[in-house]
């Protein structure tokens, strides 16, 4: 089996603004221009303007994206502060651990939220948080303290917030973002190539036999010129995957790469435009280190990862991939291939349990795991992040020898041609290869 794993960097690597500060700078665009009644005396800027654009395709969408944009405590705050953060969504959730942190911590304690505003992150929180509560009654008392009922009515208000943050990124995800790269497949018939392209390279790889391909399938010699036409097209080799665990909202992977014979599992959910039918998840990982906290606190639980996959029902398909790998009566070699996560604290759960797959040696098979690093500084956080899920030792043992078990490689390798760089950009609303 033949496993891809990938995070927000597999988006940006197709040059798409998925990161937290491209879609913080593109509703702040929009919001200034069309929110505020268009005072500005310049002209909208391209991001404002392809941002309507996509919204205006449908008018209820963009009716909703308006309203959630004018008030919410956590998108205010980012605008706020990300002149400050880092640059990955893992930063953007360490915020808001550091946030609810604070307040759970007091929760715990003392039976009480208090709200010392003298960090300056809670000073900027809390300064959006009260004006955009003036009609509640949810803002502590002169002495910044909250009590009785008025707690779960101020969590409860938080989450709300959080829930509308979300809401207002699966709208981003998936009428623009998600737009830009269907427009581009359909433009180039990518669907019909892409599956041609894969089987093609299956054939010749023994994978499958030749009377149980497609019908789209003819001769052989045909499809070299379909795989090589299809390979200008895209910048990645993705041929031969058989599952995918994506921690994307967005379906890159999908409109770009996707054949009937790959299996999906969307961990954190996929963005869609049904309201009703929204299943993202967002949030942090536990900021509670006790084991005994852990099971028994659960006032701020709802702002956790692992307690929204298990409220949404998110996708868990992974699991049984794992279980696949796992069979004793299967002496297999394994592939897992992680492209563009960085492996931060808020996913190591999921992550631990391929890392864990006890395939260390070839008699009962082995599971090889690569993880894919864009430059330097990434390579080493990576490397930090796999010593903090599996421990020092485990990582030394198997990244040397004969037999190892986990790599770290550029992912603009010529060796490994995973990917091609400067492959398109973003221009005038629209996804162009360069």
């Amino acid at each position: 089996m033949k496993i891809l794993i990938i995070g927000n960097g597999f988006d940006l690597a197709h040059s798409l603004p998925t990161g937290y500060k491209h879609f913080l700078c593109y509703v702040e665009e929009y919001k200034r221009y069309y929110v505020n009644g268009n005072k500005a005396i310049e002209p909208p800027s391209d991001k404002a303007k392809a941002l309507k654009t996509a919204l205006n395709l449908n008018e209820i969408i963009e009716h909703e994206f308006y309203g959630l944009i004018e008030k919410n405590v956590w998108l205010d705050y980012f605008f706020k502060r990300q002149t400050l953060l880092g640059d990955t969504w893992i930063d953007c959730e360490s915020e808001i651990k550091y946030i609810i942190g604070l307040f759970e911590d007091t929760y715990i304690q003392y039976g009480i939220i208090h709200i010392d505003p003298t960090p300056v992150p809670i000073f900027l929180f809390f300064d959006g948080f009260r004006k955009s509560v003036e009609h509640l009654d949810v803002i502590p008392n002169s002495d910044c303290i909250i009590q009785g009922n008025d707690i779960f009515n101020f969590i409860d208000y938080l989450f709300k917030q959080l829930r509308e943050f979300t809401r207002i990124f699966e709208i981003y995800c998936d009428c623009f973002v998600n737009r830009l790269v269907g427009d581009y497949a359909v433009k180039h018939d990518l669907q019909n190539l892409s599956l041609q392209a894969s089987v093609s390279d299956r054939i010749k790889n023994g994978r499958i036999e030749r009377n149980r391909t497609y019908n789209l399938i003819k001769e052989e010699e045909n499809l070299d010129i379909i795989k090589e036409e299809y390979e200008t097209l895209v910048p990645l080799r993705m041929f031969d995957f058989d599952c995918v665990l994506s921690f994307n909202y967005t379906k890159t992977f999908e409109l770009l790469y996707g054949h009937k014979i790959t299996k999906y599992c969307y961990i954190h959910g996929k963005a869609q435009s049904v309201k009703n039918k929204t299943d993202m998840i967002f949030g942090i990982d536990d900021t509670l280190e006790n084991r005994e906290e852990e099971n028994s606190q659960f006032a701020f639980a709802n702002f956790k990862k692992y307690f929204q996959r298990i409220f949404y029902k998110t996708g868990s398909e992974y699991r049984d991939w794992i279980r696949e790998m796992q069979n004793p009566d299967d002496n297999s070699v394994h592939e897992i291939h992680i492209f563009g996560h960085s492996l931060g604290r808020t996913d190591h759960e999921i992550f631990k349990e391929f890392f864990n797959i006890n395939r260390n040696s070839f008699e009962n098979g082995m599971v090889i795991v690569t993880i894919y690093y864009h430059d330097r500084k990434s390579n080493i956080n990576v490397i930090e992040k796999v010593i903090e899920m599996i421990h020092k030792p485990a990582l030394i043992e198997r990244v040397h020898g004969e037999n190892w078990t986990i790599g770290f490689k550029y992912q603009h390798d010529e060796e490994s041609k995973i990917i091609k760089s400067d492959f398109f950009k973003v221009e005038s609303g629209e996804l162009k290869k360069v």
